[in-house]
């Protein structure tokens, strides 16, 4: 590992603290400052771990439980036909709530690091990756005759 002449731990904690996003991290650094860098690391590890265990959990079977049990009680206690409306509401919110996670789980979040472009990509090859996403969009062919238009 590099070291830098007088470069402190608290310099370094502050230097990522600076350059993090908004989310839970940056508030657990700001409202308990950690005294080490190494401590950053394992408190960083730490959300890195939580999150992971955050997507991996998440499954068809538990997506919008929560919403539909506080409506299945107020179902039990209608009585009539007010329970026969309430119950083809719950099973429209159902369906609605199966699309949607169906729809959710179908979508890949990106893989974060793979979109970054190296640092020493000349630029022609990175117009070259630009163009073969279809990124950029040629300009419309001019209009007009070509002998009349101003040639300086």
């Amino acid at each position: 590992m590099n070291y830098v002449e007088g470069y402190t731990d608290s310099d370094a904690v502050a230097a990522i603290r600076e350059g993090l996003l908004e989310g839970s991290m940056l508030k657990s650094i700001v409202h308990k400052q950690p005294k080490t860098f190494a401590e950053l690391i394992t408190r960083a590890q730490k959300f890195i771990s939580a999150e992971e265990y955050m997507r991996n959990r998440r499954g068809p079977a538990q997506a919008g439980t929560s919403k539909l049990e506080g409506k299945r009680k107020v179902e039990e206690g209608a009585k009539g036909s007010d329970q026969k409306k309430q119950k083809a509401e719950v099973q429209s919110e159902t369906s609605k709530l199966k699309a949607l996670t169906q729809k959710f789980q179908a979508y890949n979040l990106p893989d974060v690091t793979k979109i970054y472009t190296p640092l020493n990509t000349t630029r022609e090859q990175i117009l070259m990756q630009i163009q073969h996403r279809n990124l950029l969009v040629p300009p419309a062919p001019m209009k007009g005759d070509p002998n009349k238009r101003d040639r300086s």
